[in-house]
């Protein structure tokens, strides 16, 4: 899953990125130092939201924050047999 955020500064300073896992099982967040991070969605028996927060920070120290949720489905049974136990 794709993460993706941008930002712009009045002054066209240079910027720092940082995404950070708010709420959900615990992920690895690739690249989270970057305007675009990515994981690994996990297999979830029920639909499971993941929040996160991107940070971008100029070199002033002046910040903006934005969350984005992300939600995770079950995967769909591909296997042809039915999730039916009875």
């Amino acid at each position: 899953v794709w993460l993706r955020g941008s930002a712009t500064d009045a002054d066209s300073n240079a910027l720092r990125y940082h995404w950070r896992q708010i709420s959900g099982a615990t992920v690895n967040l690739d690249n989270a130092d970057r305007a675009e991070a990515k994981f690994t969605a996990p297999r979830v028996s029920t639909e499971t939201v993941y929040e996160f927060a991107l940070t971008v920070t100029d070199n002033s120290g002046l910040s903006a924050e934005d969350r984005t949720r992300i939600t995770v489905k079950p995967a769909a049974n591909t296997d042809g047999e039915s999730d039916d136990s009875s």
